[in-house]
């Protein structure tokens, strides 16, 4: 299972779906219905160990989640307290960082740390272009714009959907490298592409439609 990482920290997620990977390592389904979304989290900086985090919807449609680490072989079930009215996509973004498991949701980001103590809801920023925020004050919704480019700047046309879920948009962000600076997006076509933000140009990695000049 490939992981997104960040090179510099050794932090990734990795995801598994139909809740292939909770099985595998014998995650507890505890009184909840898995909704087949699952994150592996590791920081091999920190420890070799991971944890994985399986979310499930109880029966008045609240979430709840397994957490299993494999430090302890063990698994916890622990009841959301994000509050209700949470919708977590199977296709979900999801990052590890600093013991916590951030999710990407429609309106904001919601968090739990690796034992299910700590549970955080961060709103997301807004705006009709790629922007990039970094976070200013760590489990608050103040976030400091770093850089920002709309669909003009990049396609040369206006109104175009670009987003990081699978449907619904003419471009995906799949990921972003922090330390080269570049954003990578998929099309509709299945096109690869690459934002350079530190040059403000974008690269055609893989061009599967006619009419996209390939970059060098």
């Amino acid at each position: 299972m490939p992981a997104a990482k960040d090179e510099s920290s050794g932090q990734g997620v990795a995801s598994q779906q139909n809740g292939a990977l909770g099985r595998g390592i014998g995650v507890e389904q505890g009184s909840n219905h898995s909704c087949g979304l699952a994150r592996l989290g590791f920081d091999l900086i920190v420890s070799s160990h991971f944890h994985v985090f399986e979310y499930g919807i109880n029966d008045d449609d609240s979430l709840a989640v397994n957490i299993y680490s494999s430090k302890t072989e063990a698994c916890i079930f622990k009841e959301s307290e994000w509050g209700k009215g949470i919708v977590l996509s199977t296709y979900g973004k999801g990052v590890f960082v600093n013991g916590f498991m951030h999710m990407l949701e429609f309106t904001q980001i919601v968090v739990v740390d690796i034992e299910g103590k700590t549970w955080m809801k961060i709103l997301k920023p807004t705006g009709d272009a790629i922007s990039i925020h970094e976070a200013q004050d760590y489990g608050t919704s103040k976030w400091t714009l770093k850089h920002k480019v709309t669909t003009l700047e990049l396609f040369g046309k206006k109104n175009i959907e670009i987003g990081i879920e699978v449907c619904d948009v003419a471009y995906r962000v799949i990921a972003v490298h922090p330390e080269w600076n570049l954003i990578f997006l998929v099309g509709e076509d299945k096109s690869l592409l690459a934002y350079d933000m530190n040059r403000s140009k974008i690269h055609v990695l893989l061009a599967r439609a006619i009419g996209y000049p390939r970059s060098t």
